[in-house]
């Protein structure tokens, strides 16, 4: 068989699940349960290198992959339909518990057949893993190709068990009841000594990869953090040759595929002429095709002129900063060179290349204050994308090994959430999560974000920040009183461009457009996709709710650069049924508005709605309720009027208790800053905090009328 025969027959096609083998080979099911919209590499090279050892003639191999939001019930029947003999586990932190209940259901079906499990969550860890998932037979523990072979040899059709488990590397099994471990996992010396999956026509350029063509350039990696899974794994870096590379992206390019992921930690910081090859294949294809991107990862501070240089547009590039504490830096073992960092970025900004940046919440020494300064050094270099992650205590990694001594508090289960540390307590990890949450969401669903690929967005470098609140000449039927749009105003498209002309340059900003209930959608439509060709960040909708109500308006206003949405709602009497469920009704309707949606050429997209609750004439405990009503129906941002802040010390309190029912669902409610520092509680050596949260647009300073209020002149 040829490196470029195809094998999708390796797949289980899940709408026409068979398999055809003969009946005396034993029959291996791989399975490995997705995060949707991601493929799984392991198994499909698994697959791949067993089906071609001609050593294991004897076998029939076939793997199947699935979402973790799928029932176990209906995987088990499936499987059960396809008899396997043995049946392997990719296991991962997003799916050891459906695995292990998974796993449970086969046995339960099928007494006799072996269960072997592999991946991160069997690697390094803490415990040993047959004891935390006793629902395996055997787990391999490390790399799982030459491993796995070596099981597989290992296996004796007649007792459909395999003889000599201590001759298999990496393998923890139990005789008697006793654990035993056979030692390290034997590891390729050279990723070209495996098949590859992508010549072998196992990974198709479907556009619902979230990673695009996952590129395995390099395994191990040379750092030592101690919050990562690979900064406990083999130190030395094993890397793809540079023609095994160019076979695979040549490949992929000729399948239509036009983004890929370079996985490899150290490509933009150790061997410069592999990154010049790199940069010079993608800038021949992007010559046939300017779409082509390449996601790579890279440590700013070792972002060198040379290397910025080869760092073009086509690339967008994975900035992992995570802290900008020097104490938290020296904790986690990360070299912190604020200077040398942003030196890094200025070159990439440079070069054109797109970048994106990280953060963790929850690592030792890391404050709610340092960490939302961190957050303000992020904001302050205008990435495109920023990403604010809780700390995870993963299985295996140093930090897990010290959480104890360290003092924190976690779930030792996956996700491995942390509750508390010795520097945030658990109301202060509450907060930080929440804010992020929000802040994270509304940064990123911008155009530079979504349309990395549109020439017509300027680089960072050139953005003018800033707001523009544009009001639209627009009818509208809700008639509050003193609001200058109204049903007879004249609807005039060509002024909405005139007012425009008056804001100068509108790369980088966000534009605010206020309309009526009424406004004509086409129009509306054609202005905000003109508006991005400006290179508009983001544009919101601020409108009356009965405008946004409508399923199908929203998707068209999404996929035409709407992605944003501001309205209001006033607080009912919730003492009365009526008034109660015409507001619950309410909130259900607009409850559309961030529905995943479909955003043509590019993906699965949320919008983002933000709901100002005007009080009425509502009493404070009713104003709460009518807050709380809200965060149970739907997420999103609940913005209070700034005119509360000056009500009695009753409205105060009232809030703080909304605002505390938020933070348990992670979600923020935006309160004015008197009120905001009372709920925060905090002391006089904490006040730089409400500083940041005024610069993150975590304050509110809205008007005790619709958003969308325009005065008559």
């Amino acid at each position: 068989m040829n490196e470029t025969d195809n094998c999708q027959y390796l797949e289980i096609n899940r709408n026409n699940p068979q398999w055809q083998s003969a009946r005396d080979k034993t029959r291996v099911l791989l399975i490995a349960i997705n995060v949707p919209g991601y493929y799984s590499l392991p198994v499909r090279i698994l697959s791949l290198v067993v089906s071609r050892e001609k050593i294991l003639e004897g076998f029939s191999i076939r793997f199947l992959e699935a979402a973790n939001n799928e029932a176990s019930d209906d995987l088990a029947q499936l499987v059960g339909e396809l008899s396997p003999d043995i049946v392997g586990f990719s296991v991962n932190i997003w799916n050891r518990e459906l695995s292990r209940e998974l796993a449970g259901i086969i046995r339960q079906q099928n007494p006799g057949v072996k269960i072997i499990a592999g991946g991160q969550e069997c690697t390094n860890s803490i415990e040993n893993p047959l004891e935390v998932m006793p629902e395996f037979d055997y787990v391999i523990d490390g790399e799982g190709e030459l491993s796995f072979v070596e099981f597989l040899r290992q296996w004796h059709p007649g007792s459909a068990d395999i003889r000599e488990p201590q001759s298999v590397s990496g393998l923890h099994y139990s005789i008697q009841g006793k654990p035993c471990f056979s030692g390290p996992a034997s590891i390729v010396k050279s990723l070209d000594d495996l098949p590859s999956v992508i010549l072998a026509g196992l990974v198709e350029p479907r556009r619902n990869y979230k990673l695009g063509v996952m590129l395995e350039g390099a395994r191990g990696c040379p750092f030592h953090c101690t919050y990562c899974f690979e900064g406990g794994s083999d130190r030395k870096v094993r890397s793809a040759s540079m023609a095994r590379l160019t076979l695979e992206i040549e490949y992929m390019v000729a399948q239509g595929a036009d983004y890929f992921h370079m996985m490899d930690p150290v490509i933009c910081n150790s061997d410069p002429e592999r990154l010049r090859s790199i940069s010079n294949l993608f800038r021949k294809l992007r010559a046939r095709n300017p779409n082509t991107i390449l996601l790579v990862e890279a440590y700013a501070q070792h972002i060198s002129e040379e290397i910025g240089g080869m760092l073009d547009k086509g690339f967008v590039v994975d900035v992992g900063l995570q802290t900008m504490n020097p104490d938290t830096a020296e904790a986690v073992r990360r070299k912190h060179h604020p200077e040398k960092f942003r030196q890094g970025l200025s070159r990439l900004r440079k070069s054109g290349a797109t970048f994106n940046m990280y953060l963790i919440c929850g690592l030792p020494y890391e404050t709610l204050g340092t960490f939302l300064q961190g957050i303000r050094f992020v904001v302050d270099e205008k990435p495109p994308q920023l990403f604010l992650n809780e700390l995870r205590l993963l299985n295996g990694t140093q930090l897990r090994r010290q959480a104890d001594e360290l003092g924190y508090v976690y779930d030792s289960n996956p996700p491995y959430d942390v509750f508390s540390t010795p520097w945030m307590s658990e109301r202060e990890l509450k907060i930080s999560q929440a804010l992020s949450k929000v802040f994270e969401q509304t940064y990123n669903l911008n155009g530079r974000s979504v349309y990395c690929k549109a020439p017509w967005y300027a680089s960072p470098k050139e953005d003018s920040r800033g707001t523009i609140i544009m009001p639209l000449n627009s009818p509208c039927s809700c008639n509050c009183s003193g609001c200058a749009i109204s049903a007879d105003t004249e609807n005039s498209p060509r002024q909405w461009h005139d007012r425009e002309a008056g804001y100068g340059p509108l790369a980088g900003k966000d534009i605010e457009l206020l309309a009526g209930s009424d406004i004509p959608e086409v129009s509306l439509r054609q202005y905000a996709g003109q508006l991005q060709l400006a290179s508009v960040l983001r544009t919101k909708l601020v409108a009356p709710p009965e405008f946004l109500v409508e399923k199908d308006r929203i998707g068209r206003l999404f996929n035409s650069g709407i992605w944003h949405y501001r309205t209001f709602l006033e607080a009912p009497d919730l003492n009365d049924p009526e008034s109660s469920d015409a507001f619950k009704r309410r909130i259900a309707n607009l409850k559309e508005i961030i529905r995943p949606i479909a955003l043509l050429g590019y993906a699965v997209l949320n919008p983002q709605l933000d709901i100002v609750l005007l009080p009425g004439d509502s009493s404070p405990e009713n104003y709460r309720r009518a807050v709380m009503t809200i965060v149970e129906i739907m997420p999103g941002v609940i913005t209070v009027p700034a005119e509360l802040d000056l009500r009695e010390d009753e409205w105060r309190n009232e809030l703080a208790v909304a605002f505390e029912c938020c933070l348990a669902n992670k979600q923020w409610l935006r309160l004015p800053h008197r009120t905001l520092e009372y709920a925060l509680r905090l002391n006089d050596n904490s006040r730089s905090i409400m500083t940041d949260l005024e610069y993150l647009g975590l304050v509110s300073h809205a008007q005790n009328r619709p958003p969308c209020f325009v005065e008559e002149c």
